[in-house]
């Protein structure tokens, strides 16, 4: 008998404690509603806190809508010093961009051709082929002669232009101090 009598302690013991788990989850209950959901940011904070957040918040925003421009990388950390590879690269775009009469020749038969090199590639016209800066109208020694529109210009073999000064590097150095 005395068993049935510990079941039932058992069954109140709980009953009492979901009541009281009851009453204390409603009263967190009620002290949460006395606060608001918005702080209220009159009372405990100066004008120049509040400024200091809004440049802080603007400053967020305007980080995630900015977009990037650069060509390279912008977690690379050298970006105002140039390295050797960007004025390698500098000087090959800026000899690749230039139209330039690399020379001029007369084949055993007598043709007359002319070679001019363009974004790397060179090619050989003879007088009559269109090229980039119009169509050729006579190759001479070291030079030829073009028509574009009206407009009769001349073009004289150039040499490739001087790597800059700090490409040029010394074949004897034996430097490996990186």
């Amino acid at each position: 008998m005395e068993g049935r009598y510990i079941k039932d302690f058992a069954i109140a013991i709980v009953f009492v404690m979901i009541i009281v788990f009851g009453v204390k989850d409603f009263m967190w209950y009620q002290e949460c509603q006395q606060y608001p959901a918005e702080p209220d940011t009159h009372v405990g904070i100066s004008d120049d806190l509040k400024n200091e957040i809004k440049q802080i918040e603007t400053s967020i925003q305007d980080r995630k809508n900015f977009v990037f421009t650069v060509t390279k990388d912008p977690l690379e950390q050298n970006l105002i010093v140039k390295t050797i590879v960007d004025y390698e690269m500098q000087w090959r775009r800026e000899v690749e961009s230039q139209v330039r009469l690399a020379g001029t020749y007369i084949t055993h038969s007598g043709q007359q051709l002319a070679t001019i090199e363009h974004k790397g590639i060179r090619t050989n016209y003879h007088v009559g082929d269109a090229f980039e800066f119009g169509t050729i109208s006579s190759i001479q020694k070291g030079k030829i002669v073009f028509q574009n529109n009206g407009y009769q210009g001349v073009l004289e073999i150039s040499p490739i232009p001087e790597k800059p000064a700090i490409l040029q590097t010394d074949e004897t150095s034996t430097d490996l101090n990186w």
